[in-house]
C-alpha cells in the first residue's frame, strides 16, 4: 500500500526576478511502514522536495506536478484539507530542536498546544498524553521534565521532544529532516534506534532527508540520490549501497576522510602543554550569593602538543571539550599552568596576552554565526590584520588575495558577502580569517559537522595541506570520529570533564580501553573497537580482545 506518492514535481522559486528551478520532474513513493532516503549535498532540493508534500513552502513557490497522501491529491489542495493533514497525517521532525521549540513555553505547554489543536484535548487527558508521549520516546522521569524549558534539556532530550511532538496525533507518515546532524555519536544512535522502534511499534511510515550516508545505511530501505533539484539515482538501499549507478552516487559514497596526518616532524618542538588544569564553575545560592559547590567543567586535564601535531578532542557534548581549549587559549578562567611556547600564561592580564593572540587562533563550527554579515570577505579575512598590524612591506589586500588562494577560494569573489557562499566556502573564508595571521596553534571546535560529506573532504584535504605547510598544531574538537581519525596524531577522550583516555590515535580507535571510548567507536562505527583502514576508511570487524 502507497502512504505517499510523488510524480512529476517541479518547484520553482521567483527571486529578483528570476526564476530559479528547486525541484525537477521528482518521483518517488513511500509505502506503508517503509523507510525511503532522500539523500545529496545541500542545496539538491531535499528539504524543499519534503516541505511540498503538505504545502509548507512560501508564496513565492510554483509547485505543479502530483503529490498525494493515500489517494488524496495535496497539490492545490484546500487550505483546510492540508491543516487537517499536517500533524495530524503527515508531521515533520526538523533539524534544530532548539530553533524549533519556542523557549518561552514549558515542554508540557508546547505538547498540549499540539494536542487542544487537533485533538481538543485539555487539562488532565491533555497531560496523561503528554507523559505517555515523552515516556514513549525516552524521556527519563517524564514527569519532572513537564515543566523545563527548551534549554534545560540536552541536545539528545529536545530531539525526543521534538519527535514526540510528532507523535502527539497518531500520524501515518513521518518527515525526519536531519534529526541526528547536530548530535553527538551515541545520542545519534540513540535517536535512530528509537526512531526504528517507533516504526515497527506504530506502524508508521519514514521520509528521511539526511546527507549523512552512514545513517542512510542504517535506517533505510530504499534510497533516493538527489543532485541539483533531480533525482538521479533510487532503489532499495542494499542495492545502491552495494553497485551504485550513477557517477554522483559513487562520488558520494566515496566521500569519507581517509588516510592519517603526515607524521610529526622529528625534533618538533613543544608548543603548548598543561597540567592537571581545571575549569571549575562555582554553583552559587541564597542572597548572599554563596557558593555551594561546584561544576566540574574541567578536571585535572593534562596534556602537550607540539608544532605540526593534531590533538584531536572527542566526546559528548557537555563532555569538557571545547572548555578545555577556550581555557588553553586563556579566554576563560582555569587553574594550572598553561604552557604556551614555553612560558607558563596561567595568570596573564588581557594585556599581556595580547601579544600572543596571533598565534594562538579559533576557527568555529558554523561559519555563517561567526561571520559578521555586514562585513565583505576581504574585510573579515582582514580584520585580523588590523588588530595585529600588517608585516612590514606587505600590502594589506595582496595578503588576503593571497590566502583566499591558498584555501581554495577565488580573490575576485573578496568584495562579496558571507550570505552569497555556500557552507563549504564559509568555512574556507573562516579558515582563512585564522590562518593570515600565520598562527602557531589553531583550535578547530566542529568545523566540519554542519557540511556535507564531500565538503568535509575537502575541508580535511585543506587543513592537512596548510598543517604540513606551515608546521600548524591543532586542537581539533569534533564528535564526528571518522574525521578526527583522518587528521589526528593523537586522541584524548573527555567524559563530564576528565580525560578518561588518551593516546597515539591509532591506538585509540583500534584498542580502546574504557567501556566509555568503547561505547562510542560502537556508536560512530558500528562496531566494538572503530578500526578503521588508514587510506580506505573502511572499517574492519574489531579486535577478538575486546
Amino acid at each position: 500500500m502507497t502512504v505517499l506518492d510523488v510524480q512529476k514535481l517541479n518547484v520553482r522559486f521567483r527571486q529578483d526576478g528570476r526564476i530559479i528551478h528547486a525541484v525537477r520532474d521528482v518521483s518517488f513513493s513511500v509505502g506503508k511502514g517503509e523507510t525511503v532516503a532522500l539523500v545529496g549535498e545541500s542545496g539538491s532540493g531535499k528539504s524543499v522536495t519534503a516541505l511540498s508534500t503538505v504545502a509548507l513552502l512560501p508564496d513565492s513557490a510554483e509547485v505543479s506536478g502530483s503529490i498525494t497522501y493515500s489517494g488524496t491529491q495535496m497539490v492545490g489542495a484546500p487550505e483546510a484539507d492540508l491543516r487537517r493533514v499536517r500533524g495530524n497525517d503527515i508531521s515533520f521532525i526538523f533539524q534544530e530542536p532548539m530553533t524549533s521549540l519556542n523557549p518561552l513555553h514549558t515542554i508540557e505547554r508546547q505538547l498540549t498546544e499540539s494536542l487542544a489543536l487537533h485533538q481538543g484535548l485539555s487539562g488532565e487527558a491533555a497531560r496523561a498524553r503528554v507523559l505517555d508521549l515523552l515516556e514513549k520516546v525516552g524521556i527519563r522521569d517524564a514527569e519532572s521534565r513537564l515543566g523545563a524549558y527548551p534549554h534545560q534539556l540536552s541536545g539528545g532530550q529536545r530531539q525526543r521532544v521534538m519527535i514526540a511532538m510528532a507523535l502527539a496525533n497518531g500520524p501515518e507518515l513521518l518527515v525526519a529532516d536531519e534529526p541526528t546532524t547536530a548530535l553527538d555519536v551515541t545520542i545519534q544512535a540513540q535517536i535512530l534506534d528509537l526512531l526504528a522502534e517507533l516504526k515497527a511499534r506504530e506502524g508508521l511510515s519514514l521520509l528521511f532527508i539526511t546527507h549523512d550516508l552512514g545513517v542512510v545505511r542504517r535506517i533505510a530501505d530504499r534510497v533516493c540520490v538527489m543532485k541539483d533539484g533531480e533525482i538521479v539515482e533510487q532503489g532499495p538501499a542494499a542495492e545502491i549501497f552495494a553497485n551504485p549507478q550513477h557517477p554522483y552516487t559513487q562520488k558520494l559514497l566515496a566521500a569519507e576522510p581517509k588516510g592519517r596526518p603526515d607524521p610529526v616532524p622529528e625534533g618538533a618542538n613543544e608548543l603548548v602543554r598543561t597540567e592537571g588544569l581545571r575549569v571549575w564553575f562555582p554553583i552559587q545560592r541564597g542572597f548572599l550569593r554563596r557558593t555551594v559547590g561546584h561544576v566540574k567543567a574541567v578536571n585535572e586535564a593534562s596534556i602537550s602538543v607540539r608544532a605540526g601535531e593534531t590533538l584531536g578532542i572527542v566526546g559528548e557534548s557537555g563532555s569538557g571539550k571545547t572548555t578545555l581549549a577556550l581555557a588553553i587559549m586563556r579566554l576563560i578562567s582555569s587553574e594550572g599552568p598553561v604552557v604556551f611556547m614555553g612560558q607558563n600564561v596561567q595568570g596573564w592580564r588581557a594585556g599581556q596576552m595580547r601579544a600572543l593572540r596571533r598565534d594562538m587562533q579559533i576557527v568555529f563550527q558554523d561559519p555563517y554565526g561567526s561571520l559578521s554579515p555586514r562585513m565583505t570577505v576581504e574585510q573579515i579575512i582582514a580584520e585580523g590584520l588590523g588588530v595585529h598590524g600588517v608585516e612590514p612591506g606587505r600590502d594589506r589586500r595582496q595578503m588576503v588575495a593571497d590566502i583566499m588562494t591558498e584555501v581554495g577560494l577565488d580573490p575576485a569573489m573578496m568584495g562579496r558577502y558571507p550570505h552569497e557562499f555556500s557552507g563549504g566556502q564559509r568555512q574556507r573564508i573562516a579558515i582563512a580569517r585564522a590562518m593570515i595571521l600565520r598562527p602557531k596553534l589553531v583550535v578547530l571546535d566542529e568545523p566540519t559537522s554542519a557540511l556535507d560529506m564531500t565538503v568535509q573532504v575537502q575541508i580535511v584535504d585543506l587543513l592537512r595541506a596548510l598543517q604540513r605547510k606551515w608546521g600548524l598544531a591543532y586542537l581539533f574538537i569534533s564528535h564526528d570520529l571518522r574525521v578526527v581519525r583522518a587528521l589526528s596524531h593523537k586522541v584524548v577522550v573527555m567524559r563530564a570533564g576528565d580525560i578518561v583516555e588518551a593516546g597515539e590515535g591509532s591506538a585509540v580507535f583500534d584498542h580502546p580501553q574504557t567501556d566509555y571510548t568503547r561505547t562510542l567507536m560502537a556508536a560512530a562505527f558500528g562496531v566494538s573497537g572503530g578500526h578503521a583502514d588508514a587510506e580506505t576508511g573502511k572499517v574492519a570487524a574489531p579486535s577478538p580482545t575486546l
